[in-house]
């Protein structure tokens, strides 16, 4: 059985540069979607009937993969479960959602696995595929651009086209830097405040230093990310472990306010066009972005049964792009159930660096 393995880096937009500027640093204030979130761990801290199964799964694809690497195994799988456990795995052993992130860098690979006639795989094909996307992952995280206050944030695994007995598998490499000032209030009005300034798109930077990498659309997930991607732990003794990781992608169709101005920046959707976001331009489509991904595609998507149980927000990515004198918005929410296990259950996660 052969394993080919494509490696399609593709450094994402980190909101680098000048986000402490943007923040205020005091308390934060934490929402609770109406589609349910972490926040329901915070309020119910325990370790249930359905946790239990969870990690019992982890545990037991991590023993299987252990008892592979020693000997050859007779057991298939399928690739769905493969790719969920491989996920689920990786997360629980590398990740740390809890993280209050301040910027964060996408990085995505793409690997190959050749299947039977049935969509199934032997273990030890997936043993090595876990092992070489283990590898692959560590290099892009070492090399994400980050040097100070590093950490993983997520990884999603996805499966995609299956071909003449091949599938391709894309992984999602999502790092950052955490924040070392404690957690952060956002204003009633949004994080910006006077004085704050970006170009929105392509071009980038702020309106005194267009040349500063970044913008305002990657400013504005960066600043969402910080307020609602992340919970810290509740409990003395127990950590997060994200699971069914859920990507959706907004290109193109427009949820659009009574006014019919876009809640994402689209230039086709707006009274003034403008490229330039003063304060009030960041937090309004901050705000509208915010009711986007915590309300209005949550209940879609649970409405069209595409989203898991009890889902919570994960994370956000917002490019701004720019094409035939339109700019508009390229936008990828990731959705994810959350547990909150204990440390002695299955171990604090690790640096994968190390």
């Amino acid at each position: 059985m052969k394993i080919g393995v494509i490696k399609k880096i593709a450094l994402g937009f980190a909101g680098i540069c000048l986000i402490g500027l943007c923040l205020y640093a005091c308390k934060k204030d934490y929402v609770n979607p109406n589609f349910g979130g972490k926040n329901d761990a915070v309020v119910n801290p325990n370790y249930d009937l359905k946790a239990k199964s969870i990690v019992g799964k982890i545990k037991h694809f991590e023993s299987q993969l252990e008892q592979c690497r020693t000997m050859r195994s007779d057991e298939i799988i399928c690739i769905d479960s493969a790719v969920w456990n491989m996920e689920a795995l990786f997360n629980a052993s590398y990740t740390f959602p809890e993280v209050d992130y301040i910027e964060t860098v996408n990085q995505e690979l793409t690997f190959t696995v050749e299947l039977d006639e049935n969509g199934n795989l032997p273990m030890n094909s997936v043993t090595a595929l876990y092992d070489e996307i283990t590898n692959s992952v560590r290099d892009v995280y070492s090399n994400d651009g980050i040097t100070v206050d590093k950490s993983l944030m997520m990884v999603a695994f996805e499966k995609g086209e299956v071909t003449r007995g091949e599938a391709t598998i894309k992984v999602t490499v999502v790092s950052g830097r955490g924040s070392d000032n404690g957690q952060n209030d956002v204003h009633e009005s949004g994080p910006f405040k006077p004085g704050d300034c970006w170009y929105f798109g392509e071009l980038g930077g702020t309106c005194e230093d267009p040349s500063i990498v970044g913008d305002a659309a990657t400013v504005i997930a960066d600043s969402l990310n910080r307020y609602y991607a992340g919970t810290p732990v509740p409990v003395d003794g127990f950590r997060y472990i994200n699971y069914n990781l859920f990507t959706h992608s907004l290109n193109g169709s427009e949820y659009v306010r009574p006014n019919g101005v876009s809640y994402i920046y689209n230039s086709n959707y707006c009274n003034y066009p403008n490229l330039f976001f003063n304060y009030d331009l960041l937090n309004f489509y901050f705000n509208g972005v915010k009711k986007v991904i915590l309300q209005l595609l949550p209940s879609d998507l649970e409405e069209n049964g595409l989203l898991p149980d009890n889902p919570a927000f994960m994370h956000v990515t917002i490019r701004g792009l720019y094409d035939g004198g339109v700019s508009y918005h390229a936008t990828d929410v990731t959705y994810c159930n959350i547990i909150l296990v204990p440390i002695n259950e299955i171990g604090p996660a690790q640096n994968l660096l190390n």
